[in-house]
């Protein structure tokens, strides 16, 4: 018999997803937590239990959406204190004279925390934090569409054309004469 791991006790048991929990989970969403992570402490609900009781209710679906825009804010306030802070860490290096540990801003560590923080936010919330990106013809106005063929094109279609036997189906359209206007 398998010994129980602290995962399968808390399947065994899982608690009713009850609208004080869900409250809960949706105010430490609000701080900046993921579902995911709330989800794995001890005592919660699997979250695809708190995923569907959040979508039987509008209102708590209205709350979550809030919750998540306000995690949102969390990582744009992250962001800068990243930016705006030096991360110290130690730097190893082996060389001529061995290994030599230096102190140093950790630049290619907080560079990371600061793209991954941007594209993540550009990912879950698009029509704010991602690129902006607009289509526009001529002067700004609307994007025209021209379609034709060229000469050669339309010479090819109608050597092939030419191929062809004719062919009468009752009921069918008349073809399409391909032939270039002049004007």
């Amino acid at each position: 018999m398998k010994p129980k791991t602290a995962l399968s006790k808390r399947k065994a048991t899982k608690p009713e997803v009850s609208s004080r929990l869900v409250n809960v989970i949706i105010q430490r969403v609000a701080n900046g937590e993921s579902l995911r992570a709330i989800c794995r402490d001890e005592g919660m609900p699997p979250r695809t239990s708190v995923r569907k009781r959040i979508n039987q209710s509008s209102s708590l679906r209205a709350q979550f959406a809030r919750a998540c825009e306000e995690r949102a804010e969390l990582l744009c306030d992250d962001l800068l204190d990243i930016s705006d802070s030096t991360q110290v860490g130690e730097v190893v290096t082996t060389g001529p004279k061995g290994v030599e540990v230096k102190q140093a801003d950790m630049l290619g560590h907080r560079q990371l925390q600061v793209d991954t923080r941007k594209w993540l936010l550009s990912k879950l919330m698009p029509h704010r934090f991602g690129e902006r990106v607009e289509h526009t013809g001529a002067g700004g106005g609307a994007i025209q569409v021209e379609h034709g063929m060229s000469a050669k094109m339309l010479e090819s279609l109608t050597a092939l054309r030419s191929r062809l036997p004719a062919v009468s189906v009752e009921g069918a359209p008349a073809p399409i004469d391909v032939t270039p206007s002049k004007g």
